[in-house]
């Protein structure tokens, strides 16, 4: 189907939804109706993943539960507050605008002025960011692509499938998950010694989690404020408590840094030092994306080759800045007190917080320190520095036909180096090879490789006569 003839109805589209969830979020809830309609649209969505998650595991998943399946990796992986809707509607009419300026008749005004109004209400920024996305998206799940460059009834689909899926249930579903695991991840030793006061998992309350939890208030602490909390973590506790300490989207916080308990290491004159590289964060880091039976395992003792986590299924190789990013949103959730996922804590954005960790890696003043830090990530999930490197010799030993394949390749190869050369062979080739002695009638390899004939008595002097007549002899 062309932009051009769905340019009005999605620009309409849209303008009433104001570019975002947000105008939906707040008609939902204020619905009574509208919300029992949306929760049962969730339990929904989420029975058909479980079912997806099997079929692929079994080999068998048909193209639309592919594109279903992708899309709870895109908040992981590519964009984590990101709403597909806009995605495509936007970058199809950018799309629009550009092949506008090659039509060999004029455009509709109507349509032109429509798509250039609801553009004017997207930076730049954001449209290079929502083509980015969009990119990625497609190669992760092609069969969208093939929707929205179809007919009427493919571009039903696409919007069928935009519809089933909520963004924010695959994040609720990673939070409610971590919830119950917060009890091991967050104690430094939790083979040993879990969090004192113990954390229940079976309370659904989580009011004496976060800042109200004497460890948790550690690990939330500002990284700046982190010595002063072990040395009196009462008195520190209660500053967090009443707001004296603010904990906001623009201070790291401790539980991101190294040390037992996190930030003891910590060295304010230089501020990278141990970033990203706290234990809980690497715990949450491959409960979600390896597994969470594999979450405790020693760094770089898992086989991920042999291992169905989440990284393997989705095709990941390497740790990326949105992958640390998408755990440490998570990990800042699950040890907080609410009791549902929402984008905002108080003070605390969420969305502002994941831009900016990532901004933190990929703009970071000091590249070198960068790529050393993804490289220490890649060592400790993949065992490799630089991700995901699959061997397949180690395999091929085992098979023996492919054994007795290679082998008699190399049998063959001997062969044929051990056949006997031709009588003067030998002494061509070494006078092709000796570079002060140059060949005028032809070039080095087909002296090397020519038949050699059988050569003239030797001349009795190098006078231009015997030479012309030994010329004659050879003819």
């Amino acid at each position: 189907m062309s932009p051009h003839k769905s340019s009005s109805a999605t620009t309409q589209l849209l303008i009433s939804s104001e570019l975002g969830s947000d105008a939906e979020s707040e008609s939902v809830s204020s619905s009574g109706a509208l919300s029992s309609l949306t929760q049962d649209l969730k339990s929904k969505s989420k029975v058909k993943h479980n079912n997806m998650v099997n079929n692929q595991k079994k080999g068998n998943i048909a193209a639309r539960d592919q594109c279903l399946h992708f899309a709870c990796w895109i908040p992981c992986a590519i964009d984590m507050f990101c709403n597909l809707n806009d995605i495509f509607h936007i970058v199809m009419l950018m799309e629009e605008e550009e092949a506008s300026k090659v039509l060999s008749e004029p455009e509709d005004e109507d349509v032109k002025a429509q798509r250039d109004k609801v553009l004017s209400y997207v930076s730049k920024d954001a449209q290079e960011r929502y083509m980015k996305n969009y990119s990625k998206i497609l190669l992760g799940a092609p069969y969208l692509h093939k929707l929205a460059r179809g007919n009427l009834k493919q571009w039903t689909e696409l919007h069928a499938i935009l519809a089933e899926v909520i963004m924010s249930q695959v994040r609720s579903d990673d939070a409610s998950h971590l919830k119950s695991c917060i009890a091991q991840y967050a104690a430094p030793d939790p083979l040993d010694k879990g969090l004192q006061p113990p954390i229940y998992t079976d309370n659904k309350s989580h009011a004496l989690l976060g800042v109200n939890h004497p460890q948790l208030a550690g690990m939330l602490c500002p990284i700046k404020h982190a010595k002063a909390y072990h040395e009196d973590p009462k008195k520190v506790q209660a500053q967090l408590q009443n707001g004296d300490i603010r904990i906001h989207s623009a201070a790291w916080p401790a539980f991101i840094y190294e040390g037992t308990p996190p930030g003891t290491d910590f060295d304010p004159d230089n501020v990278q030092e141990g970033f990203l590289k706290g234990y809980y964060l690497k715990w949450v880091f491959c409960h979600i994306f390896m597994s969470p039976s594999s979450a405790l395992i020693p760094d770089g003792e898992m086989n991920v080759t042999d291992h169905r986590c989440n990284a393997k299924l989705h095709g990941m190789k390497k740790v990326e800045p949105k992958h640390i990013a998408y755990t440490f949103i998570q990990s800042q959730f699950s040890i907080a007190m609410c009791d549902k996922w929402q984008e905002t804590d108080g003070c605390y954005k969420y969305s502002e917080a994941y831009t900016r960790l990532i901004k933190a890696i990929q703009e970071a003043p000091d590249q070198t320190w960068a790529e050393s830090l993804l490289q220490w990530w890649n060592k400790m999930v993949f065992g490799n520095k630089n991700g995901l490197v699959i061997d397949l010799t180690k395999d091929n030993e085992d098979d023996d036909l492919t054994v007795m394949q290679r082998q008699h390749k190399m049998h063959v190869a001997a062969a044929h180096q051990e056949m006997q050369l031709p009588e003067g062979a030998a002494a061509t080739s070494a006078i092709a090879e000796d570079t002060t002695v140059p060949l005028t009638s032809m070039t080095q390899f087909e002296a090397a490789n020519s038949l050699v004939l059988p050569l003239p008595p030797p001349l009795l002097s190098a006078t231009p006569r015997f030479i012309d007549t030994a010329m004659e002899s050879a003819k």
